[in-house]
């Protein structure tokens, strides 16, 4: 879809995720990303998008910023602060658009599964009526009841589940805006069929599901590897990280980010640790981009004591730079001292927080060599991992 760009996108990305238990919904990880970055990138791909606005909450609009700060997106972006209604939130979104757009393109950044070629047909169906809206037809039989007593059965041939983008032309939405219509309604082109302006549908893809409730997480996740595996073939990379530290007096020890209580800790130049090292080897190995050694070298100083948890996060953007996810990871602590089993299920928290990942692709186990090999000299560590691709 090429030729001008005509076209302002307004993201939003408030609400009160009150049925998320406690997860904000637009910043929850869906496949190691945000869900409100898929939204934002699907959108900075549309030729005709002149500019992005995105829409916040009080309670998400720091992180919602940060997240914008780390993607590399091409068009003028910026986060706003919304309002205590969904209406309101746009009205806010439209008086940020800086560009001289016909368009204004309303998109919810729960609904993370919207492909470009929906975008454009909207766009395209917008330009030429002045209203549409993304649906999809029902397949199911519809029952009316009121009170527990049947009333009737429509006719499911005419009913459309409506969705986002909706895509109206700029001046006509301000307008209405100036009349003070809007109230309560729950999308936009409500606004405009409370003018008996007409609303055009255009049918896409079923699957651009809202994320409402952490189930909805699931099912987002079970589509995206389905469109990867028709994509890529299923495009999985492993890794096998192995490290090694010699015991030393006078230092902590540190495993999996967790400090623990022991007369000595291990010899390193950063913190030393050595399961931390391992993960970052095996996922820097998965994408063959060399070693712990190659990106943070001991002869640096500002590496000298660093906490290697937030060298592994320097990792992590790197593998989610080349758009892939940590499928699991699977790690062995080598160690006949001290007794680690006490500790293993801080460390997979740790480890599945910088890893962004669910815990239950975590395993961390421990084992000694029966007094051969490291026998009480140092601890090593073993680590496997599948990246899969977004």
């Amino acid at each position: 879809m090429t030729g001008q760009k005509d076209t302002a996108a307004i993201i939003v990305a408030g609400g009160g995720s009150t049925r998320m238990c406690g997860m904000d919904k637009q910043t929850a990880l869906l496949c190691g990303k945000p869900v409100v970055s898929y939204s934002i990138a699907e959108f900075d791909e549309v030729d005709c998008i002149s500019e992005i606005v995105v829409v916040a909450s009080e309670n998400n609009i720091e992180e919602i910023r940060r997240i914008v700060a780390r993607k590399k997106i091409k068009k003028p972006t910026i986060v706003i602060l919304g309002g205590d209604t969904r209406v309101k939130s746009v009205i806010n979104g439209i008086n940020a658009i800086k560009s001289e757009s016909r368009l204004v393109a309303v998109h919810d950044g729960a609904r993370p599964l919207i492909r470009k070629e929906d975008i454009e047909g909207v766009i395209l169906l917008a330009r030429k009526w002045g209203a549409a809206i993304l649906a999809s037809s029902m397949k199911d039989t519809v029952k009316v009841f009121k009170s527990n007593e049947f009333l009737e059965t429509p006719d499911r041939s005419r009913l459309f589940i409506a969705s986002t983008p909706q895509v109206f032309a700029l001046d006509t939405y301000k307008k209405l805006i100036a009349k003070g219509i809007g109230g309560g309604f729950s999308d936009d082109a409500s606004v405009f069929e409370a003018e008996n302006i007409k609303v055009k549908i255009y049918e896409g893809m079923r699957n651009n599901l809202k994320i409402t409730t952490r189930e909805d997480l699931s099912v987002a996740r079970a589509i995206l590897e389905d469109r990867t595996e028709k994509q890529t073939g299923g495009y999985v990379r492993v890794g096998i990280g192995y490290d090694v530290h010699r015991f030393s007096p006078d230092r902590k020890l540190v495993l999996g980010g967790v400090d623990i209580p022991n007369a000595k800790g291990l010899l390193g130049h950063s913190d030393a640790d050595v399961l931390a090292h391992a993960i970052m080897d095996s996922l820097l190995g998965a994408l063959a981009l060399g070693d712990i050694g190659r990106l943070f070298p001991d002869s640096e100083n500002k590496y000298k004591g660093a906490d290697s948890f937030k060298l592994l996060e320097e990792v992590m953007a790197l593998i989610n730079e080349r758009d892939f996810f940590v499928g699991n990871i699977d790690c062995v602590i080598i160690a006949e001292e001290p007794k680690v089993s006490p500790f293993i299920e801080s460390m997979r928290t740790n480890i599945s927080k910088i890893c962004q990942t669910d815990i239950k692709h975590v395993s961390v186990k421990a084992t000694t060599e029966e007094g051969l090999g490291l026998a009480g000299k140092g601890i090593g560590a073993k680590v496997l991992c599948l990246l899969k691709k977004f």
